[in-house]
């Protein structure tokens, strides 16, 4: 039985919370599935395209990409977390082809991650064999997309530096 590992965020841009814990993932686990979500909307919290966010974490994950270890995927928002979560569920069949695995779902704050509320509270319509909830906390890179997307609204380009790849910098700077 494979060992699936299910990181679902904005990443909006990703920052080195994000990649410290998908290169976690991709080190205790058979496959990793990111799924980037606000998939479809463009705003002042999702300014990055998915297809701009998937490129950025293409070009840092590149050899783990080509050997499958790590997929990256589009999650649309939906107009109920009902629908969101089946969406959810229907993705990771798609790309799994099975649901026989152990799926461990990685968040940062269980308590306030709007993906986990909605994951618990319709789990029970899912076909989810074995699937864990696991936090993972910020508390030693306490980063935030909101605050990269205050500074870089701000001009303050040098703050954002020591919070993102160099991939990710560079490419918000050349914006």
């Amino acid at each position: 039985m494979q060992k699936i590992w299910i990181f679902i965020g904005r990443m909006n841009p990703p920052h080195l919370w994000h990649l410290n814990t998908i290169k976690k993932s991709i080190e205790e686990n058979d496959k990793t599935i990111v799924f980037l979500w606000s998939a479809n909307i463009k705003d002042s919290r999702n300014p990055y395209s998915f297809k701009e966010r998937e490129k950025l974490l293409d070009n840092i994950y590149v050899n783990e990409i080509k050997s499958w270890k790590l997929i990256i995927n589009l999650l649309n928002d939906q107009p109920s977390d009902k629908k969101w979560v089946n969406n959810l569920y229907s993705n990771i069949t798609n790309l799994l082809k099975n649901n026989n695995s152990d799926f461990n779902i990685y968040c940062w704050d269980k308590k306030n991650d709007y993906a986990i509320k909605a994951i618990e509270e319709n789990i029970n319509e899912l076909n989810f064999k074995n699937i864990k909830i696991i936090e993972i906390s910020r508390k030693n890179i306490d980063i935030s997309s909101t605050t990269i997307r205050e500074l870089i609204d701000k001009g303050k380009f040098e703050k954002i530096k020591n919070l993102v790849d160099n991939n990710v910098y560079n490419y918000i700077i050349n914006k």
